[in-house]
C-alpha cells in the first residue's frame, strides 16, 4: 500500500512538473502564431502540439480517475 502510494505521489509531481512547463511554452507559441499567423505550417505544428497536449491531459484524467479505485482509507 505504502508503494502504490509512492508511485502516485511521483506521478502526480511529474505531471505538475509537465504541466508547468507546459504552461510556460504556450504564451511563446501565441507569440509566434500572432508573428507568423499565415503560415500553413506554423499552424499545423501548433495543432499538433495542442493535440498532444489535450491527449496528455485525457491520459492524466484516466489515471486519476482509475486512482479512485485505489484510495487510501482515510485516517479520522
Amino acid at each position: 500500500l505504502e508503494q502504490i502510494a509512492s508511485n502516485f505521489t511521483t506521478y502526480f509531481d511529474k505531471l505538475s512538473s509537465l504541466l508547468m512547463t507546459i504552461g510556460k511554452r504556450c504564451p511563446r507559441l501565441r507569440e509566434y502564431q500572432s508573428l507568423y499567423g499565415g503560415s500553413i505550417d506554423l499552424q499545423k505544428a501548433l495543432s499538433n502540439f495542442y493535440s498532444v497536449v489535450v491527449r496528455c491531459c485525457e491520459q492524466a484524467v484516466k489515471v486519476i480517475r482509475r486512482s479512485g479505485e485505489f484510495a487510501l482509507p482515510r485516517h479520522k
